[in-house]
This record gives C-alpha cells, sequence and structure tokens, in this order.
C-alpha cells in the first residue's frame, strides 16, 4: 500500500483503523486535500512510512521541506519508527535505504 493513490480513494475498510507494517506514501508526501489526510488519520499506524523523494525537497512553490510538511507532520503521527526518504533531490537514484521484504527488520541503510 498505497502508490501514488490518495488515501481517501482506497475504501474505509481498507484503511479505517487498520496498522500497516509497510506504506509507500502517496504523493511523495506533497500537500494533500483535508479529506485525503483524514483518511490518513484513521489509520491506527504504519512502522515503516517509505516517503520516495528527498525530505529536503519543497514542497511545490513554497520554501517549506517536505519533511516539515503536514503530510509528514500526520505520517510522523502514526509511526513508532522514522520516516524513510529514498531519493536525492534530482530524482535520479534512490539513495538511502533498500527493502528485503523476507527480513523482519528490513530497510536497511546502504
Amino acid at each position: 500500500m498505497c502508490g501514488d493513490i490518495p488515501y481517501d480513494c482506497l475504501p474505509d475498510t481498507i484503511i479505517s483503523g487498520q496498522n500497516y507494517e509497510y506504506v509507500i506514501i502517496p504523493h511523495h508526501a506533497s500537500n494533500m486535500s483535508d479529506h485525503s489526510l483524514h483518511m490518513l488519520d484513521t489509520m491506527s499506524g504504519i512502522h515503516y512510512p517509505i516517503i520516495c523523494v528527498d525530505g529536503d525537497e519543497k514542497l511545490g512553490n513554497t520554501k517549506v521541506k517536505v519533511r516539515a510538511g503536514e503530510h509528514c507532520k500526520r505520517i510522523r503521527n502514526k509511526t513508532i519508527q522514522s520516516l524513510y526518504f529514498t531519493d536525492d533531490v534530482t530524482h535520479k537514484f534512490v539513495t538511502k535505504y533498500k527493502c528485503d521484504l523476507s527480513a523482519k527488520n528490513s530497510i536497511v541503510t546502504c
């Protein structure tokens, strides 16, 4: 879950009250509608939120970094782990983490 699909496109039965081990955060954690962010709030937790962007990238034409945006703040409230940012600012390659879904603690620093 959940690729680039906004949270509010998923049925309530999939999202509401659920605890997830891995979530690929939609829209690279950029701004979303209040309704979509509300659906994120209904999750009970995310162990490994993976954000496919550099956390220091700016949100749109603002000076706000992705990691400081409202979307990341709400994700941070859902996790007992860290936020995992994967890309460098140029989006040319994944630099920091890799996943091995067969391992218990599968996100490792490269």
